[in-house]
């Protein structure tokens, strides 16, 4: 079950990590578009909408470190913030997690 404070915590996190600012508003209703896609089973859909929202920076990094520059970029997903974290060229640097 979801608590308030985790619903809250995951809202900060996902406005800190975006190219801009959500309101509340709108990330309680991109998380109802993931909910409604997950409880569908509609995949492609849950995908989508969670490649468009930016990856924390350490995660992106993690990522690559464990399955290579490759699986980040052949899914698609936004590295907004790793780029402005790392540099843009940090995707072609060496698989380190530092």
């Amino acid at each position: 079950m979801t608590t308030a404070i985790q619903i809250e915590t995951e809202r900060n996190i996902f406005a800190r990590s975006a190219n801009r600012d959500y309101t509340a508003e709108e990330y309680d209703s991109l998380v109802q578009e993931l909910l409604t896609a997950y409880d569908a089973a509609n995949w492609d859909e849950f995908s989508r909408i969670g490649r468009s929202m930016p990856f924390e920076p350490v995660v992106a990094k993690a990522i690559k470190k464990v399955y290579g520059k490759e699986a980040l970029l052949a899914r698609g997903y936004d590295l907004t913030e790793a780029n402005r974290e790392f540099g843009e060229g940090w995707l072609d640097g060496p698989n380190d997690a530092e």
